[in-house]
Parts: structure tokens; C-alpha cells; sequence
């Protein structure tokens, strides 16, 4: 899989699914304060897929990797379809559906496919214009 595919995949199956594939509860200790968060999912309830889980074919799935204890770095090397996909574009791909809301999607997307020379998979003729400047990946749209 070329990062282009794997852009193109996991654009089009997240905008399509509009929400977070998420479970449990995450606990971090920050500030010496406990926080407690929805746990995003390669794979959640309902069918639900985060944007690297879309990448991640049936056979190769392995139900460890929402445990939360296996680093990003760790899943791709288990999973010979990623092989190809540049680790700082899962990453990218990981933080924008972890950590945006899913009506900001659109633009953080943007973001990655400028940052990484990437074209947009979706209506690619049809760039919305109303979207704010995404300064922090990069991006101006």
C-alpha cells in the first residue's frame, strides 16, 4: 500500500463514518492530575473504525492491538499491509481522528495531504473554501 492508498482509504472511510471509533476509558497521569478519556479504537463497537483501523484487512487484525498498551510503531510491524505507508503518515492520520472533533476532520485532512504531497481523495475538484487556515499541520485552504 502506497501512502497516497492509504490516505485515500482512511479519509474516505472516516468522513463517511463522521464520529470516533472509541471504547473504555483511557487513564493518563498529567500535572499530577488523573485524566480519564473514551480510548479511540482501531477497531470499536458497531463497525466503527479509527483512520489506521481502516487500513488494517480482517485477516491481519489482531484483537491486542485495542488493548491499549501496543505504540503505533508496534501494530505496523504486525500488519504486512502497512508496510509500505510512511510511519509519520499513520501518526498523522491516528492524531487527526484521536485527537480533533469529527466536524474538524475535513480540515485537519487537508493539513496532512499538504504536509505529506498527497492529493485529496475526495471530489478532488472541489476544495472547500470556508475552511479556517490549519496553521499547525501546515495547511492553508
Amino acid at each position: 500500500m502506497t501512502n497516497q492508498e492509504a490516505f485515500d482509504q482512511a479519509v474516505t472511510w472516516c468522513l463517511a463514518q463522521g464520529r470516533k471509533s472509541e471504547g473504555g476509558r483511557l487513564v493518563t497521569f498529567a500535572s499530577r492530575e488523573v485524566v480519564s478519556r473514551p480510548m479511540c479504537l482501531y477497531r470499536g463497537p458497531d463497525g466503527l473504525r479509527c483512520a489506521v483501523g481502516t487500513l488494517i484487512p480482517d485477516v491481519e487484525y489482531q484483537g491486542g492491538f485495542d488493548d491499549g498498551r501496543l505504540v503505533l510503531d508496534a501494530v505496523q510491524a504486525c500488519v504486512p499491509s502497512l508496510a509500505g505507508v510512511s510511519t509519520r503518515l499513520l501518526s498523522a492520520l491516528q492524531n487527526v481522528h484521536d485527537q480533533e472533533k469529527p466536524s474538524e476532520w475535513r480540515a485537519w485532512f487537508l493539513g496532512v495531504a499538504v504536509d505529506f504531497g498527497l492529493t485529496w481523495p475526495l471530489d478532488s475538484d472541489v476544495v472547500p473554501v470556508d475552511v479556517e487556515v490549519v496553521s499547525e499541520v501546515g495547511a492553508i485552504v
